[in-house]
């Protein structure tokens, strides 16, 4: 019974994370497998539901996870965008150049940030047997967070490209870093 409230109170706090989240789900079934290997003893079926609530607990604990990383992606998201396009208006600051290709094109780092981030979710979702609706969940999340970062990339781009060049084609007056 101390093991069930101390998992109680874990899901009940307002301060758990995605990742505690996850150490809970993949713990449930390698408990289960170290009680039958070191005790001989078969956990019943019911045990995971038991543990974590009601039947359907790890069904719920697996949608918090994914509504909690939703807003830890969007928030990842919005934070990569800015980082990505504030310099190029912003001439008062610091002007460190993008890396440059060899033909002379400006390199962004942020898809790969974000390609990054996004592969080790797809990572979670395929990892620990949390059933297809779990992982369709999750790469939902993800091509969710990868829209949002190209319309975000190209709401900035339209900004650029009305701040720095008139309708008729020509650049205008507005300060831009140099290597713009």
């Amino acid at each position: 019974t101390r093991l069930f409230q101390l998992v109680e109170g874990m899901k009940s706090s307002s301060s758990i994370d995605p990742s505690e989240i996850m150490d809970l789900l993949q713990w449930v079934p390698s408990y289960k497998k170290e009680m039958r290997a070191r005790l001989g003893v078969e956990v019943e079926q019911r045990f995971p539901q038991q543990l974590l609530g009601s039947s359907g607990g790890e069904a719920v604990m697996r949608a918090q996870y994914v509504e909690m990383l939703t807003k830890k992606l969007d928030k990842w998201c919005t934070n990569l965008l800015l980082m990505e396009t504030a310099p190029w208006f912003d001439v008062e600051g610091e002007q460190k150049p993008p890396d440059e290709s060899r033909q002379g094109l400006l390199l962004s780092h942020a898809p790969k940030n974000l390609f990054q981030m996004l592969h080790s979710q797809v990572d979670v979702a395929f990892q620990g047997g949390h059933g297809v609706k779990f992982v369709i969940d999750l790469l939902d999340a993800c091509s969710n967070t990868l829209l949002q970062f190209v319309s975000g990339l190209r709401e900035g781009l339209e900004r650029a490209r009305r701040t720095f060049i008139s309708d008729g084609g020509q650049p205008t007056n507005a300060p831009r870093p140099e290597y713009l």
